[in-house]
């Protein structure tokens, strides 16, 4: 008589009623954890402070959706919609559609989120002091009119833009040279719109 392996029919030889159960998760299945289970108690205050202190703008604002613990009493960030630079001034909109203008970029709050769109136009300004007010982008449309401007400046603006405009302007590397086309679309993901 021929001795069955358990490789030949896929039976295992063990009773059905033996044989484990695995719970498998599909991966396209979200894992949401109630509210009520992220609580204060559940870590030692020395990292929820760590966390609350360190943690990108992104990360900061989905942990204030989670838990009030991390909330601030100010938020630190001064978001606004656009920012606009046109013949020597600057005009902002913020997200409840008020819009600043101003003389000196040393006017703008240095916390910026960008959310929608940079307009920079006409009279060249300086593109390290402005890039150095914004703390995050997710800017979807730039539009540049002769300007010079530093590529590793640009590349903190680019993540999300899907819309970029650049009339007489070029971007420069550190040693002065100017960056091929190649590396500027490198640099821009999301890119739908281009127009040089």
């Amino acid at each position: 008589m021929k001795r069955r392996h358990s490789s030949d029919d896929g039976d295992s030889g063990c009773p059905p009623s033996k044989i484990p159960r695995l719970n498998i998760i599909r991966r396209d299945f979200p894992i949401v954890i109630p509210r009520r289970l992220i609580t204060r108690k559940d870590f030692p205050s020395d990292v929820l402070k760590y966390m609350k202190l360190n943690a990108k703008p992104r990360m900061s604002v989905k942990l204030m959706n989670i838990c009030k613990y991390f909330k601030h009493r100010e938020f630190p960030f001064f978001v606004i919609k656009l920012i606009k630079h046109w013949f020597g001034q600057w005009t902002y909109i913020t997200l409840d559609n008020t819009t600043v203008t101003t003389n000196t970029l040393a006017e703008i709050p240095d916390n910026l989120w960008i959310t929608e769109r940079i307009i920079v136009s006409i009279k060249e300004i300086d593109f390290t002091t402005f890039i150095n007010k914004i703390i995050v982008s997710d800017v979807e449309s730039i539009h540049f009119v002769s300007q010079t401007i530093p590529f590793n400046k640009f590349k903190h603006l680019c993540a999300n833009v899907k819309n970029f405009t650049s009339i007489s302007s070029y971007l420069k590397d550190d040693e002065g040279n100017d960056i091929c086309l190649d590396e500027v679309l490198e640099s821009l993901p999301n890119l739908e719109d281009l127009y040089l």
